[in-house]
């Protein structure tokens, strides 16, 4: 199945620990707003950090994913749009730091078949009219479909920067018949088991790791990234597959990909939200 040309941008945003999350809410749906009225960005979407200890003294983390329609849209607004470093300014209002450097996603989708991204949707709202309520139940990732919104599984499968052609064939290949598994030992799944996978894109090595912030496995180097989103009714259906005989025959078929230098897995409830419905 070939590209489409439409990425995916991915960065994960830490809050400043004194930001509230009225404002962080507020900050990340006014800058939401100010990308969908970019020439080629088609859904902003965010999330809390569903996997984070309740004790945990790091940084809360927003999970930020931004469709484009090419990878040039986005260089073309980051890269001398006025507009841009308004954009920045209202992000460092509340990132503890500076905002970290994004990355990107080439997904492998048949041509004009972007609507198999709506894995990645939790719930679809309009600029303007985003409020974000789910996000304030701190239960709400143990339970199935809260306000109809589904999990999505988030999997990094990290190869050396220079992974060969071949190699990034054989790796999808293998990654593309765990896919195929996932339905027959999964009973959760949101959306009639629909996933997507994809490649980061030559040139984002750097900022491609395990967590914003976090050194690469590979170290200075990079790494590219083959890219799985699944969509699941709850955090715990995702775990509860797992936990079976099918999970533990299928996933070899990830772990034995030739130049794997490991894996991570998050989870998020997106909410969508786009210039109109």
């Amino acid at each position: 199945m070939a590209t489409s040309g439409l990425v995916t941008e991915f960065v994960t945003l830490p809050l400043r620990h004194d930001v509230s999350a009225h404002l962080a809410k507020t900050v990340l749906f006014k800058t939401a707003a100010a990308l969908l009225a970019q020439p080629g960005c088609l859904r902003v979407r965010q999330s809390r950090d569903l996997d984070a200890s309740p004790a945990s003294t790091s940084p809360r983390l927003v999970r930020i994913s931004v469709d484009w329609a090419s990878l040039a849209a986005h260089r073309a607004f980051a890269g001398g749009n006025p507009a841009f470093a308004d954009f920045r300014r209202e992000l460092s209002a509340i990132v503890d730091g500076a905002p970290p450097t994004p990355y990107h996603v080439e997904w492998a989708l048949a041509d004009g078949d972007g609507y198999a991204l709506g894995v990645l949707d939790g719930r679809v709202v309009q600029a303007g009219q985003a409020k974000g309520e789910e996000d304030d139940d701190e239960e709400a990732e143990g339970k199935d479909d809260v306000d109809g919104a589904h999990v999505t599984e988030i999997l990094h499968a990290y190869f050396p920067p220079d992974v060969a052609a071949p190699q990034r064939a054989a790796a999808q290949a293998r990654a593309r018949a765990f896919l195929d598994e996932v339905p027959r030992f999964a009973g959760d799944l949101a959306g009639g088991g629909a996933a997507v996978l994809g490649w980061t894109v030559p040139g984002d090595e750097a900022a491609v790791a395990p967590e914003g912030g976090a050194e690469p496995p590979g170290g200075d180097g990079g790494n590219r990234a083959l890219v799985l989103a699944i969509g699941w009714r709850s955090v715990d259906a995702h775990l509860r597959a797992r936990d079976t005989d099918g999970f533990r025959g299928a996933i070899g078929l990830l772990r034995g990909m030739e130049g794997l230098r490991g894996m991570k897995v998050w989870h998020v409830r997106n909410t969508a939200i786009v210039a109109s419905l």
